[in-house]
């Protein structure tokens, strides 16, 4: 009886895994969204929050988790670089923080540019304007 078990649970393994590369063939685009962030223990904001969604061809989410994936971070403002950034996201509801001290200039808006590897390598590219 032990044995089934370990095979139901290695069967479950498995499928998890061949499900989220499944789920990546899907993506088709991706979006930005940036908001200001609070993560130290004080009231003031403390920099950016970025969240990267993953989208498939009807415009919906792509959910996934335990997969690496490099995520490139342009900010500009004015058309001037104010920020240079590469990241590794893990799952879906990571964000990624940029403190607003590595900003090279206090800025009251941007643009970000981002470029998503994906693990086939395909690059998807979105910009999003921000406002601080």
């Amino acid at each position: 009886m032990k044995r089934y078990g370990i095979i139901l649970v290695m069967l479950i393994f498995f499928l998890e895994c061949v499900g989220e590369e499944n789920k990546f063939q899907n993506v088709e685009t991706c979006d930005i969204n940036i908001v200001q962030g609070n993560w130290d223990s004080d009231t003031e904001y403390d920099g950016l929050l970025v969240s990267i969604v993953l989208k498939d061809k009807e415009g919906y989410p792509v959910l996934f988790k335990n997969t690496e994936l490099n995520v490139d971070i342009i900010l500009k403002s004015e058309n001037i670089v104010i920020y240079e950034g590469i990241f590794k996201i893990h799952n879906w509801e990571d964000k990624i923080q940029i403190p607003f001290e590595k900003l090279i200039t206090k800025v009251e808006r941007g643009e970000a540019e981002v470029t998503v590897i994906m693990p086939d390598n395909r690059e998807l590219k979105a910009k999003k304007e921000f406002q601080i």
